[in-house]
């Protein structure tokens, strides 16, 4: 009976553990990812990476020159220019209006294709190549630029389902965080030793909270793995990352408090009480005749 009591005990804080991290996710992606704001700054940050800047400028400069056939020639000299504007106010200002736009896109009910389309992107290519009027001539100030299209991706469409349902789900991370505190707590009622049910819980938050910072940290690479354009890869790593480092903190938080639990489990289970401790060495000290720390406190 005691060992069914352990396993269930057990069972309870694993599930526990994985309902708290389950619900700090849900938590964290309504704040970045279900936000049309927030999703707006970090596609906006994202141009910080270098592999996402360069493949953003290619992006427009081929998005530019397969519309206007006449550019082709002045492909090298539309491509630095697209590079020098990439880090511009004014390009950031367009990023961040077509990642408003794609954002209301993914979570319409009724939206089919989602597309991140740079509009007006000739205002700020002509202003780059203002020192070339000829060739800035040849560039319509109202051009837009398609930067990308989930369908581009491997499984791209169901990459924007699986979104849609999380923002779904995230209404229920209240749920999943309080549940997990429930069912630890519980786990720790049926247990006949609490203070090993509480040294496994502290150990699966370590644990789990750590095997999910690696799938989290890792799942750029992991989404970028069918990506046969090695710079579109790179750029998909490099807006994981942006989207996602926040949230990485947070998991390393919660496994350090994992570990605070391991440490004061261990310490209550070795007998380590410092109270005790303390009061043993007090009294020592007190009646230990001529004692010299006595005196001094004396």
């Amino acid at each position: 009976m005691r060992r069914f009591r352990t396993v269930i005990a057990s069972a309870l804080g694993i599930v526990g553990v994985a309902a708290i991290i389950t619900g700090l996710l849900l938590s964290y992606v309504p704040r970045t990812i279900f936000d049309a704001d927030s999703f707006a700054d970090l596609a906006v940050a994202s141009l910080g990476n270098p592999d996402v800047a360069s493949f953003t400028a290619d992006r427009l400069t081929d998005a530019v020159v397969s519309t206007y056939r006449d550019l082709t020639p002045y492909r090298p000299i539309v491509l630095a220019a697209a590079r020098a504007i990439v880090d511009s106010d004014a390009f950031r200002g367009i990023i961040r209006r077509a990642a408003q736009t794609a954002h209301q896109a993914v979570f319409s009910k009724t939206a089919a294709d989602v597309l991140l389309t740079a509009s007006d992107i000739g205002v700020v290519l002509r202003s780059a190549l203002a020192s070339q009027p000829e060739l800035a001539e040849k560039i319509p100030a109202d051009a837009q630029a398609l930067l990308a299209a989930p369908g581009a991706l491997p499984n791209g469409d169901l990459m924007l389902d699986g979104m849609r349902a999380a923002r779904l789900l995230s209404r229920r991370r209240l749920v999943f965080l309080f549940s997990g505190i429930g069912l630890m707590a519980l786990g720790l009622l049926v247990s006949k030793r609490r203070l090993t049910a509480l040294l496994q819980q502290g150990l699966a938050l370590t644990l789990l909270s750590l095997a999910f910072f690696v799938l989290v940290r890792y799942g750029g690479e992991t989404a970028a793995s069918g990506v046969s354009d090695a710079k579109a890869a790179r750029a998909l790593v490099g807006l994981w990352n942006t989207f996602f480092d926040a949230f990485l903190d947070w998991v390393l938080v919660l496994s350090g408090m994992g570990l605070v639990l391991v440490a004061g489990s261990s310490s209550l289970l070795s007998g380590f009480r410092p109270m005790e401790i303390a009061g043993r060495a007090w009294r020592a000290v007190a009646t230990t005749p001529g004692s010299t720390a006595l005196n001094i406190l004396r």
